[in-house]
């Protein structure tokens, strides 16, 4: 997703307000790819589980489309894709 700089404040701030923990959505992350560049990932339980929250993840995007650029006139404001996790190393220690 691209951010108008100007705005980018404002949707992290609703992104937070917002119900972004959807049911059967194990983590969540925000990263920063680029200058006016994020990139939202969610790791879900199952294929399952993100059909059904699907219309809610609709809602969500709806509510901020607004905030956001137009990547290009075919894909629009977002470039949506998904698949399995082929690899994982936990990094984090925590205490």
């Amino acid at each position: 997703m691209l951010l108008d700089l100007n705005k980018k404040k404002n949707v992290l701030k609703n992104i937070k307000k917002k119900k972004t923990d959807f049911e059967g959505m194990r983590q969540r992350y925000i990263a920063k790819t680029g200058y006016f560049d994020d990139c939202f990932v969610g790791i879900w339980e199952s294929a399952e589980a993100i059909a059904t929250q699907r219309p809610e993840i609709i809602s969500h995007l709806e509510d901020v489309r607004g905030f956001m650029e137009e990547l290009s006139p075919k894909i629009g404001v977002t470039d949506p894709v998904s698949g399995n996790i082929v690899a994982i190393k936990n990094i984090f220690e925590y205490s």
